[in-house]
């Protein structure tokens, strides 16, 4: 549970600074954590979902196309 929270924490830091460096300073830092609290939440959200589904669609693909793969499905190989 803390390992969360401080994911949470250290991503929603990021974004908020982030997006205050962004725009120059000119908008103000509390009208910036709303936004930075979102995006540090579907951080964390998209890395648990890669974690889950992931390790299944690289199996899939190596079955499907071996270890030298092309990387792109258009590539004669």
């Amino acid at each position: 549970m803390t390992g969360i929270v401080l994911s949470l924490l250290s991503a929603t830091l990021l974004w908020w600074w982030s997006q205050h460096l962004m725009l120059g300073g000119r908008a103000g830092w509390r009208s910036l954590l709303p936004g930075a609290v979102l995006a540090g939440t579907g951080t964390l959200v998209l890395s648990w979902a890669a974690r889950m589904v992931m390790p299944t669609v690289t199996q899939r693909s190596l079955e499907e196309f071996g270890p030298s793969a092309p990387s792109s499905p258009s590539c004669p190989g």
